[in-house]
């Protein structure tokens, strides 16, 4: 008699693992798609963003709090841009030496 209980016991616990593995799969998946949309936009998502929107020579895409940083050439003309990263709105930026030099206060003196 104890025997039967322990394999039905045990029948019982594989039938449940079984059949709920997907639900735990699918639970899984949505966190994992929630924890990315809390993030925003992956480095790759940045890229194709930019050469979407023309730029070429996309390099050094890093993200920065709230959004990217990138440099990247659009018209022959190589520049800096911040890129949000929820919205994907691209805005050019002043280079990264203009904006140390501007963080002491002094204008250009």
């Amino acid at each position: 008699m104890l025997r039967q209980t322990c394999v039905l016991s045990a029948v019982v616990c594989a039938g449940l693992l079984l059949f709920n593995a997907p639900v735990f799969a699918q639970v899984s998946a949505q966190s994992s798609m929630n924890s990315q949309s809390q993030m925003g936009m992956t480095d790759a998502q940045v890229t194709q963003r930019l050469q979407a929107a023309g730029y070429t020579h996309v390099k050094n895409v890093k993200h920065e709090g709230d959004h990217f940083d990138a440099d990247v050439t659009k018209n022959g003309k190589s520049m800096h841009v911040h890129v949000n990263a929820k919205t994907g709105a691209i805005t050019p930026a002043k280079n990264e030496s203009e904006e140390d030099d501007d963080d002491d206060g002094n204008s250009g003196v």
